[in-house]
């Protein structure tokens, strides 16, 4: 692609640096040269605030909180009755709070389970975990 590029092999053998998608913190510890920086979650972005009513929901969760979505190629209100039925028993039945994305109205729901339409989940994911580490 590149005219009168080096050959690979000579590449190879004279690295000056190798930026890798990869992080300590989630991989095996092995070994690193000082050029070999790791920069995996370099892409994240900060959480952003969430709304009001979500956030007192999850601070309320002295047990842990539980985040359930089928992604957006399956729809939660698509499940039949039956299973949204089992998935509400074991849901009710637990002790954490459980952000649920449902694209409709939901009865009979416990009392531990919050449904949206749509969830803000990297900013749900990022303050959760943001709060977690400072407990330690």
């Amino acid at each position: 692609a590149f005219n009168n590029a080096p050959d690979m092999a000579d590449l190879y053998i004279n690295v000056s640096l190798v930026l890798m998608g990869s992080h300590s913190s989630i991989t095996q510890p092995h070994p690193m040269v000082p050029n070999m920086i790791e920069v995996g979650g370099f892409h994240i972005d900060p959480p952003k605030k969430l709304p009001i009513d979500l956030q007192e929901f999850l601070d309320g969760a002295k047990d842990g909180a539980i985040l359930f979505s089928m992604g957006s190629h399956i729809k939660s209100k698509d499940f039949s009755n039956e299973k949204r039925t089992i998935v509400l028993n074991v849901f009710g039945k637990l002790k954490q709070k459980i952000v649920w994305k449902f694209e409709d109205n939901l009865l009979n729901k416990p009392d531990n389970v919050m449904i949206r339409k749509w969830l803000p989940q990297t900013d749900i994911l990022g303050n959760y975990f943001i709060k977690m580490y400072t407990w330690y």
